[in-house]
């Protein structure tokens, strides 16, 4: 008798997603996504802890009118100006 021949010799691979390399870009991800619905349904209030799309527009429109590089400059200055200080003691 004669052994069945299999037509098919490709093997699949099995596609498995490393959890320890993707956990770390999930986890924040999460908690942006439960801040925003808190926000929105209400349970934390704008004037506690604004929404995540608050956040951002506000950065938008501050970057726009050149304030936020300004101010972002005078600390990088500042914590410069520290660091110098404090290593040099």
């Amino acid at each position: 008798m004669e052994k069945p021949v299999a037509l098919s010799t490709t093997k699949r691979k099995k596609f498995t997603i490393p959890v320890d390399k993707i956990l770390p870009f999930l986890i924040p991800i999460i908690v942006i996504l439960l801040w925003q619905v808190s926000s929105s349904l209400g349970w934390l209030s704008s004037s506690v802890l604004p929404s995540p799309i608050a956040v951002f527009q506000d950065g938008v429109k501050l970057t726009v009118s050149g304030e936020l590089p300004k101010n972002l400059s005078i600390s990088l200055y500042r914590a410069t100006v520290g660091l110098l200080i404090g290593g040099g003691i």
